[in-house]
């Protein structure tokens, strides 16, 4: 019989290619703070805005701060998150001047 690992975990990706320096950095630092949430008992949901807004906030990675401007200058992001327990889901798109598209209102 095989006994699944009841510990929590967490995977963080950041790049399709191999990642060095900052990002390597931000990547690391991203699941280090998911973890920190659900070590203290939080969500999945939380742990991954966390690890998200971690991302979005290092302005290495083509996300909130990092975002890519468009051919007009102008930076639109994307971002859909989704609660697993209840398959409530959010998402936003064409947005801008704002710092981190991934968020729960109720936080």
């Amino acid at each position: 019989m095989m006994l699944r690992d009841s510990r929590p975990g967490i995977v963080v990706h950041g790049v399709d290619t191999v990642m060095e320096g900052e990002q390597a950095e931000g990547v690391a630092d991203a699941g280090e703070k998911g973890m920190k949430v659900l070590e203290r008992g939080g969500s999945a949901l939380d742990a991954v805005e966390a690890a998200v807004r971690t991302m979005e906030d290092a302005g290495v990675f083509d996300a909130g701060l990092g975002s890519v401007l468009c051919p007009d200058g102008k930076i639109r992001m994307h971002a859909a998150v989704m609660d697993g327990r209840t398959l409530g889901a959010g998402a936003v798109i064409l947005i801008s001047e704002v710092k981190n598209p991934v968020w729960s209102p109720e936080r």
